[in-house]
């Protein structure tokens, strides 16, 4: 399999303040544009097997939470073509994750209780909707995108390697797309 994966990450936002000295003309207010991004290669990452970090294996799905729960085996996805994925010796570069509009409630992202892989850093979680343990919750509609360039993603492995997936919601639905390496 050859992966190549690119994330662009860029976050521009334009806002316009009244000045007050002028009203009604050309001086009554001032546009200000925040951009929110690396002026260097760093904004547009392309992740393959020769990049530093390297990009070896993806898996992506659609995952229904039946009765409200799904358990991944980060060592044994089902791929595409009845293959399987196996991310054994490989950190998660990159994950996005994103709720199905028509979810009712919110999907939870936590490690397994047993062999826990934590798709948000060794020991640490990102400042997302957290519930009172820390796990990541989404409501319908929102996505996260993550991206490691570091050692903050743990390796998978026999002991490392299950994501669980919650909700109130019995038929919840979770984009998820895993770039490892």
């Amino acid at each position: 399999m050859a992966v190549s994966s690119v994330q662009i990450i860029k976050l521009e936002t334009i806002e316009t303040i009244s000045t007050g000295l002028d009203p009604g003309g050309e001086f009554d207010s001032v546009t200000l544009v925040h951009n929110v991004h690396a002026a260097s290669a760093d904004e547009e990452q392309i992740l393959n097997a020769s990049s530093t970090p390297a990009a070896t294996k993806v898996w992506a799905d659609r995952i229904k939470l039946s009765s409200g729960e799904a358990d991944l085996d980060l060592t044994a996805l089902a791929g595409p073509f009845n293959t399987s994925v196996d991310f054994t010796g490989l950190r998660i570069r990159m994950a996005h994750l994103q709720a199905a509009s028509t979810n009712t409630d919110t999907v939870g992202i936590s490690p397994s209780e047993t062999n826990g892989y934590n798709l948000f850093g060794s020991g640490t979680v990102p400042v997302f909707r957290t519930d009172t343990e820390g796990f990541v919750h989404l409501d319908a509609s929102d996505e996260i995108t993550i991206r490691y360039k570091g050692t903050l993603a743990p390796v998978v492995a026999a002991n490392v390697k299950g994501l669980h997936l919650f909700s109130d919601d019995d038929d919840a639905y979770l984009d998820l797309h895993l770039v490892a390496g």
